[in-house]
């Protein structure tokens, strides 16, 4: 069940004798696609930043903490054929780059990216993702100034910056240098992006 309001995020219980200890996000989604039922310890990455960046010293006693997964299928134009590709992101889509001319469009599910807080009211198990759309006509000295303000989540609200919340949402390639990157790894040859929430997919522990 994804936190409700006020209540406590997840339950404490005896540390399981079974945990992956992973230093990345992809690294996480990259094992929970073919491992779902595995216990993870977070310590590095934008979910371990989302966390307080916890150290790891196998205590009697845990904290487990579910998390949403971002389930992305990519369109790919490979050799004048269309082919689909599925993938899992623990913390980040990203289409595009923050100090370009264009757009940039970031999924959060856990609110940072690097040392941004950029999506502030995302949480990991809210069961939604945070959308942060920049629009192409925010001029270059207004991206540093908003880009500088996010490691604080002080860049919203802005006339240019918008911020939506839902459950699934889809983008098409605008240029053929728009970049896509799923928790920080660049796909390449994409031509379309959808992404929706699983909710309560997987289990931290801290």
């Amino acid at each position: 069940m994804t936190i409700e309001k006020g209540k406590e995020w997840g339950h404490r219980g005896l540390c399981p004798q079974h945990v992956q200890i992973l230093t990345s996000d992809c690294d996480v989604a990259t094992m929970w696609a073919t491992s779902p039922h595995t216990v993870f310890v977070v310590q590095g990455g934008d979910a371990h930043t989302a966390l307080g960046r916890p150290t790891w010293s196998a205590p009697t006693e845990v904290q487990y903490l579910p998390f949403d997964m971002l389930q992305v299928t990519i369109s790919l134009r490979v050799n004048d054929t269309e082919q689909k590709r599925e993938m899992y992101a623990l913390s980040s889509v990203e289409i595009g780059s923050w100090l370009s001319r264009k757009r940039y469009v970031c999924v959060s599910n856990c609110g940072f990216i690097g040392s941004y807080n950029i999506a502030p009211r995302a949480h990991p198990n809210d069961g939604e993702m945070d959308v942060v759309t920049i629009g192409a006509d925010m001029d270059w000295r207004q991206r540093l100034q908003a880009r500088s303000r996010a490691r604080l989540g002080q860049h919203v609200p802005h006339p240019h910056i918008s911020m939506e919340r839902g459950t699934s949402s889809e983008w098409t390639r605008q240029s053929a240098r728009e970049q896509l990157a799923i928790d920080g790894v660049e796909i390449r040859h994409w031509s379309a992006v959808r992404v929706d929430v699983i909710a309560d997919a997987c289990t931290v522990v801290v």
